[in-house]
């Protein structure tokens, strides 16, 4: 198959369409296959809480529309997080569990087994009357029992989107007299509007109809939002006197006081109806870091509290872009209370990863008809292949997105055959993508990355004329932080953490590769650059290039400063 072939023009189109997928994406019939070599769905559909980690574009929001198109059994519920992104913590919170209600009770509403429970009571009572003169017939008992215990849930649910709507409203904190606490035939009354309020929302709807229930349970939370009883003067800046006795209110305080409420609710509707929450948050680096524990934990604490694995959540990220502690504090292990999933590949093992991204690249629409040998074939020979992942790091989005322009460009050379001088010509669009998320990728001063930057370009690529360091696996960790940032923007790329040197023996390194886009101009490399093939072998099965790799770390007093 040449490159002109129309199956090439039909990918370069799938590619452009795919290369912003949102989670919000979630609800079309999007055909594509995901390529899973690593059991990640299996994994993701069980009911614990994920942790997915990876760069830009190595599938994380691919994973999780699969595992949703998949799971039709189950309630889901994404979110993007990059409209939490300058939001306050309560409400963040409020926000997604406000939602989540809505959501629920949507789901509720159209679930056929509730449909099918509300028909039959109709016809059992409503009807009933009419049919009254037919002594043989009675009315099914269970069928009512059903039916309210599915009004209850819907009942509930609305009470709790209220109770969430109410707090919302409260500022962060309140101070108010004690002597001037709600009465309790005031909260009564309180409770009696607000039950009446929700009950004829629900009768309006039809689904209350000759039907009696109370909902003071549910509601009786909300006396503490009521703001008619507070005194206005103690929210100002005005001095009070040493004898009156105050009693604070806080939003995050009856965020708490929610928990085991939420808890229930959703232990409840999994119990009725055999389906399970799965809350997606895609994207989570962009909430601030320092708020994300609060978050993780509240979301956590209703996961534990929840019956029949009623609830779980899953959350994507970036390396290094992830908190679930406060500072301090050792509550959660990534091990233990998670299931992580890393998705970033090393480029050690590069045959294993090729085959990875030539399946992605040939299944990633399959009515178009491609094989993994079409894609293979495009490039002129196996070293251009290699060249094209080494200079994609190994990122599948990367791949497919240069895979496109590598065919774009040769078509436009009347060339047959991708060649290097043509991944070479378009290594500057890479560049130019990593430039513009230094501001959103990284949680460091940019100006500190860029001079990272500056001195991996003086004295790596000019002054050791390299493209692969060893770095010593004891700074590595005190450096993780620079690292990490670096490896987030695909600036340098992990080629193995665990890796020995011929130079130092007895002591461990991590291999990293330094991106293309630092020594790729025009339609070459740098000149007289000293390339290192990492990932070939000799006779002893060792990568010689590899090993014999320069060591290499930042300077103590470059990391010290950046404290």
């Amino acid at each position: 198959m040449g490159i002109n072939s129309e199956k090439f023009d039909e990918l370069k189109k799938e590619i452009e369409r795919i290369r912003r997928r949102r989670i919000s994406d979630f609800s079309s019939s999007e055909d594509f296959e995901y390529i899973d070599p690593y059991d990640n769905i299996e994994k993701i559909e069980s009911y614990n809480n994920h942790l997915i980690i990876g760069r830009r574009g190595s599938g994380k929001t691919t994973l999780l529309l699969t595992t949703i198109k998949k799971n039709n059994n189950n309630i889901i519920f994404p979110i993007d997080s990059q409209i939490y992104r300058n939001w306050e913590i309560e409400k963040i919170i409020i926000n997604i569990f406000e939602r989540l209600c809505e959501e629920l009770l949507n789901n509720l509403y159209t679930d056929s087994n509730y449909l099918k429970i509300k028909s039959n009571y109709e016809y059992h009572f409503r009807g009933f009357l009419k049919r009254i003169k037919n002594i043989f017939t009675k009315p099914d008992m269970s069928v009512k029992n059903d039916y309210k215990k599915y009004i209850q849930l819907i009942v509930g649910l609305k009470a709790s989107k209220e109770l969430l709507n109410k707090l919302d409203k409260l500022p962060n904190e309140i101070l108010f007299k004690k002597t001037e606490k709600i009465k309790k035939e005031e909260i009564s009354e309180l409770i009696s509007q607000e039950e009446a309020k929700i009950i004829s929302e629900l009768k309006a709807k039809g689904d209350l109809s000759g039907y009696n229930i109370s909902i003071s349970s549910s509601l009786n939370l909300l006396s503490t939002f009521t703001l008619s009883k507070i005194n206005k003067s103690t929210q100002s800046n005005e001095i009070l006197e040493e004898s009156e006795q105050l009693q604070t209110i806080t939003r995050i305080g009856e965020l708490e006081n929610l928990k085991l409420h939420i808890a229930g609710i959703f232990s409840d509707l999994t119990k009725i109806t055999e389906k399970h929450i799965i809350l997606y948050l895609d994207d989570f680096y962009f909430i601030p870091t320092l708020i994300q524990p609060v978050i993780i934990q509240y979301l956590h604490d209703i996961y534990k509290n929840s019956k029949y694995s009623s609830f779980c959540f899953k959350v994507c990220s970036l390396p290094n872009r992830i908190k679930i502690n406060n500072d301090g504090q050792v509550d959660f292990s990534f091990k233990d209370d998670f299931s992580p999933i890393k998705l970033d590949k090393e480029l050690y093992d590069l045959n294993n990863l090729k085959d990875f991204l030539l399946r992605i690249t040939a299944f990633l629409k399959p009515s178009i008809g491609l094989h993994v040998s079409d894609i293979s074939n495009l490039f002129n020979n196996d070293e251009v292949l290699n060249y094209t992942i080494v200079a994609t790091g190994g990122v599948p989005r990367d791949f497919l997105i240069t895979i496109a322009d590598l065919i774009a460009l040769a078509k436009s050379e009347s060339s047959d055959t991708i060649k290097k001088e043509h991944l070479y010509s378009i290594i500057s669009n890479l560049k130019e993508d990593k430039e513009q998320n230094i501001e959103v990728d990284i949680d460091i001063n940019p100006d500190l990355l860029r001079k990272a930057k500056s001195i991996i370009e003086k004295e790596v690529i000019e002054e050791l004329n390299t493209n692969v360091i060893l770095y010593p696996a004891n700074l590595a960790k005190e450096h993780e932080l620079l690292l990490r940032n670096l490896i987030n923007l695909r600036y340098i790329h992990i080629i193995n953490e665990n890796t020995t040197s011929e130079k130092i023996k007895k002591e461990n390194f991590i291999s990293y590769l330094i991106d293309m886009t630092f020594y790729a101009t025009g339609k070459r490399l740098k000149y007289g650059f000293e390339f290192r093939p990492f990932w070939e072998k000799d006779i002893e099965s060792r990568h010689i290039h590899l090993r014999s790799a320069p060591i290499w770390s930042f300077e103590k007093s470059f990391i010290e400063d950046d404290k």
